[in-house]
């Protein structure tokens, strides 16, 4: 999970004189790395200055509240064509899928389809239509309502900084692992990371942190 730049792995032993964890790297040749022996707190150090930017800034909340209203009515509007659009996807799913039970014998009879290939597309078209539920289903919350889900979840992971830097090792490894899937790290600092999603939603507003491995933001 933890790399440099050149695309090596650290790999992590204990010191013999101490039980401190400590991360060893052995470049590519050419790489530009200088340091390649690393404690585990020097790593959680990293980590910790990213969680702590993850939640949104008082500042930020207050943008938000102050443009909600008039940003929540573009996305209603933006919803219902979507819900238009998937209601009449729907209702020609399930044309089709009449078609195929109610003309079975006929496609047969005149060889127009093989039995396969009437199942195939039966499938086919069963698997569209979970789609297309599934995506009307995702609409069912309103758009305030999924507001506030981010804003609640951005104020719960404001709580996880704190706990990161009070948790113990295995805590640290399995909230590191929720959060990323990269860490990239050169001379002893974190040069990029990828995040799991949602924290990548909310690490993707910020333009002065190097994410994705993507500078200056996506």
């Amino acid at each position: 999970m933890i790399t440099c730049s050149c695309g090596r792995s650290y790999s992590p032993y204990r010191a013999q004189k101490n039980s401190e964890i400590y991360y060893q790297l052995k470049c590519k040749d050419g790489c530009t790395n200088n340091i390649h022996n690393l404690t585990e707190r020097d790593i959680t150090n990293e980590i910790s200055k990213v969680i702590d930017q993850i939640h949104f800034t008082d500042d930020e909340l207050e943008e938000i509240e102050s443009v909600a209203d008039v940003e929540i009515n573009k996305i209603a509007i933006t919803r219902n064509k979507e819900l238009d659009n998937l209601h009449r996807e729907r209702k020609r799913i399930l044309k089709d899928m009449d078609y195929l039970k109610k003309n079975k014998i006929s496609l047969l009879r005149e060889g127009a389809m093989e039995p396969d290939e009437i199942v195939k597309e039966f499938r086919a078209t069963e698997e569209q239509l979970k789609e297309v539920e599934a995506r009307q289903q995702a609409y069912n919350e309103s758009e305030r309502d999924m507001l506030d889900y981010v804003i609640t979840f951005s104020e719960l992971v404001k709580e996880a900084s704190t706990i990161y830097k009070v948790a113990n090792d295995e805590e640290k490894r399995r909230l590191t692992f929720l959060i990323f899937s990269e860490l990239t790290i050169v001379d002893g600092k974190l040069e990029k990371y990828v995040a799991k999603d949602p924290f990548a939603s909310l690490l993707s507003r910020r333009t002065d942190i190097v994410y994705s491995g993507a500078p200056g933001g996506i």
